[in-house]
């Protein structure tokens, strides 16, 4: 299941010489979110490694599928407010042709909600 354009969209995308980030927002009517928290709605963790996954795709125009994933940390929640923008952060991309690892941090504002180390194949 793809949760682009569905859970989240993208509201900008930014590049440098480190690295990339994209820029979304949360659709808190999304099915996922009538099931994982009614009343209290929390983006699911694998839903925050999939939208990574899912935008790194965007970024290259290829799919990805997950090799490994270390040092997942799960800061703080994230929230589908109407008003929130969660910045996903690509940092330390190393791509050998095939394989390709990075550190994805996600944050809202100053606040840091999960940091994750991905490696993903390219198909």
């Amino acid at each position: 299941m793809k949760l682009r354009n569905n859970l989240f969209s993208v509201a900008d995308a930014l590049r440098d010489e480190s690295g990339f980030e994209y820029s979304i927002r949360l659709n808190g009517d999304d099915v996922i979110y009538k099931a994982h928290f009614p009343g209290e709605a929390i983006t699911p963790g694998a839903c925050i490694v999939q939208t990574a996954l899912e935008l790194y795709s965007l970024e290259t125009r290829r799919e990805v599928e997950t090799v490994r994933l270390r040092n997942v940390k799960f800061i703080s929640a994230v929230i589908p407010d109407s008003d929130a923008v969660y910045v996903y952060r690509y940092r330390n991309i190393v791509n050998d042709g095939s394989v390709v690892s990075m550190q994805v941090t996600v944050s809202s504002g100053e606040s840091v909600c999960a940091k994750l180390s991905i490696t993903c194949r390219q198909k």
